[in-house]
Order: structure tokens, then sequence, then C-alpha cells
């Protein structure tokens, strides 16, 4: 079974509002995925760059929630953002900074770090050091290794927050090739 949210290229909604359409989906999708032929205990998201941004942005949503559980089986990550300041600064070398949907999505600069999974769970990590624990599903983070349009350190540096956090079902893999798709994995 696949269920697609489908975007426009420039954005009507901030990443928070996209955040929750990913949950509502994710919802629709586990209560009906026998109506289509699949198994709600095996749903998983696949994000790619912004999208696998607003995918993990939703989990670490979860964590912050404090859920018990995530309703999905897992979730992969294809060439994602998942600090928007580092990806911002990055961005402003290569002079696509003010092009980028990036700031309008979160709240300008100032909303950068709260929309920003990595740090959210960074910042769960630390301040519950010794009691939480991320409900979070199986993570795979896929990223090529000459992508000049998302760098490969977003994935690097999401999986060691993951992994410091205590999340033991997280891996990375990094692939010879400019960019990670969807199609790659098809």
């Amino acid at each position: 079974m696949k269920s697609e949210l489908d975007r426009p290229w420039m954005l009507s909604g901030t990443a928070s509002s996209q955040a929750c359409d990913v949950r509502a989906l994710s919802t629709w999708g586990k209560t009906n995925a026998r109506r289509f032929g699949g198994d709600p205990e095996r749903c998983i998201l696949v994000g790619h760059s912004s999208g696998a941004h607003i995918c993990m942005l939703y989990l670490a949503q979860i964590c912050f929630e404090a859920r018990d559980e995530c309703p999905l089986a897992g979730f992969v990550g294809l060439s994602g953002v998942y600090n928007i300041s580092r990806h911002y600064s990055f961005e402003s070398t290569r002079g696509v900074h003010e092009a980028s949907p990036m700031k309008a999505a979160n709240g300008d600069v100032e909303g950068f770090d709260m929309h920003s999974p990595e740090l959210i769970i960074e910042q769960l990590r630390c301040s519950n050091e010794h009691t939480w624990r991320p409900a979070l599903p199986h993570i795979l983070l896929l990223h090529g290794d000459n992508d000049d349009v998302v760098p490969p350190r977003e994935s690097i540096e999401m999986h060691a927050q993951l992994v410091k956090s205590g999340h033991t079902n997280a891996e990375a893999f990094s692939t010879p090739s400019t960019n990670v798709t969807a199609l790659d994995l098809v």
C-alpha cells in the first residue's frame, strides 16, 4: 500500500502544519491499511530532502509529547535536512538561502531550532538524560556521498544524535552517488 502526501513546490504551510499533515496521514494509513491489503503493523514513512525533514520532525514531536509508542514500524529518510540552521548556513555559502522556502516554512531564522529534529532530540536527551528514551520506530537514513544540495553531514549528525539518545534501532548508510531518491529504492 502506498499513500502520498502531495505538496506544491511553493509551500502553503509551515513546517509545523506539514508535520501535522504527516501525523494525519500516518494515522489514516495505519487505520486503513487492511482495506488496501496492507498490514497496519508494518506502516513506514519515506521522505526525501525536505520531506525527510518533515517526517523526522513529526517523529521528534512524538518524542517531545512523551508518547509511549510511535504508530509506525519505520522511517526511511533520503538525503534529509535535520538541522535547519546548519543547512541554512550551507545554503548561504552557495548563495541560494534567500530563494529557499526554508525561512518561510520554519518561521524565519528564529524558528529554525524548534523545527530541527536533530536539536529537538538533543534537547530532550539533555533535559531528561537518565529517564528519557525515544519512542521511535526503526529509522534508516540514506544519503549520497557526493550530495551537493544537502550534505551527507545532515544524516550523519542526525544518526549520531539518535544513538546518543539511546535509540538502538537507527541506521545510517551512504551511497557513492550524488543524491538518494525514492526511485533508488525501487
